[in-house]
């Protein structure tokens, strides 16, 4: 697997990173990153990576978009749950969605750090 500066990689654990000096070790696809002395393990390469970050949204990702901009809505931003995989296609290839995506949170991320409620 081919990684250049500027990449994004996506692990199993839901980390979305963008590799840079700061990455220190890619060994049988597993990532580490070093933070002083330590080195902490953050998962194993889950996708290809890419330089678009929309190629690593996956299905029961949520993502935060701006609406497009008028009047009324100029900075307003929605959390959409990627549920559909025709929208999610779509996603991928139509430019003018992805300008309007400003964040990402993993579907991986969401449930581990979710609580459920006993009733």
């Amino acid at each position: 697997m081919n990684i250049e500066k500027g990449m994004y990689v996506r692990t199993d654990m839901g980390n979305i990173l963008k590799y840079e000096d700061k990455l220190k070790e890619f060994i049988d696809e597993h990532i580490s990153i070093e933070n002083g002395k330590d080195i902490e393990y953050i998962g194993t390469m889950k996708k290809e990576p890419s330089f678009n970050l929309i190629d690593l949204i996956e299905l029961d990702d949520w993502i935060y978009v701006e609406i497009p901009c008028s009047l009324e809505t100029s900075g307003i931003l929605k959390a959409v749950n990627i549920v559909d995989y025709d929208y999610l296609i779509r996603l991928k290839v139509d430019k003018d969605m992805q300008s309007c995506v400003k964040s990402i949170i993993t579907h991986e991320q969401i449930k581990a750090n979710e609580y459920k409620v006993q009733v």
